[in-house]
């Protein structure tokens, strides 16, 4: 939509800082961005608006050249070595399909306050998962604008959920796909504070 442009220039940034070299970027979306992006950034333009389970789609459908997909919501901040070290993480283990990290900190921009969210078992920060792609075309997103990741990581077997160590933080905003604080406290949150993110990130939001 077109109230998230604003997130654009960061996300390309912070994916042109990554320090895996074969790498490409393909944007989603039902607005025009074509005039705004740089020339090495695909984009896929959608007729009309769609739920995130099959933007997701579209878009591993479109990176028909790639081996692994790596999830670049546009609103959040990865650290250089991110792609890098989940690559590093199913090259190393062929039948590993499915990595992510099973915590995540989240900064609300609406309130200034910052929450650690964290999964069991399994679970992993949707905004997180990198897979094979040979493994999405078994399974597919669902087709619905929250919870998509979660159904596909509930259907993975050969997952592993490791930890963050710096490596990404979220943010949640008024045009957030999950914007509701509603459940913090509770589920797996708990209350943190803006010394807990990671250097690479504060230093970009002073």
């Amino acid at each position: 939509m077109a109230k998230r442009r604003r997130w654009i220039p960061q996300a390309i940034k912070c994916f042109q800082r990554q320090t895996y070299p074969r790498k490409s970027l393909l944007v989603v979306s039902e607005d025009d961005l074509g005039s705004i992006l740089p020339a090495d950034v695909g984009f896929v333009h959608t007729a009309e608006k769609h739920a995130v389970g099959t933007k997701r789609n579209v878009a591993c459908e479109y990176a028909e050249a790639a081996d692994i997909i790596c999830h670049w919501d546009d609103d959040d901040w990865s650290a250089p070595t991110r792609i890098a070290e989940q690559v590093e993480t199913l090259t190393e283990d062929m039948t590993v399909q499915l990595v992510g990290y099973r915590e995540m900190p989240f900064i609300d921009l609406n309130t200034g306050l910052v929450w650690h969210w964290r999964g069991t078992g399994g679970d992993m920060c949707g905004t997180s998962m990198c897979y094979r792609r040979e493994h999405w075309k078994r399974l597919g997103f669902t087709d619905v604008q929250i919870g998509e990741d979660v159904t596909f990581t509930k259907m993975t077997r050969a997952k592993l959920a490791r930890s963050n160590n710096g490596q990404m933080v979220a943010r949640f905003h008024s045009d957030s796909v999950t914007a509701s604080t509603a459940k913090f406290g509770s589920g797996g949150w708990t209350a943190g504070q803006w010394a807990d993110l990671p250097d690479g990130f504060r230093r970009l939001s002073q």
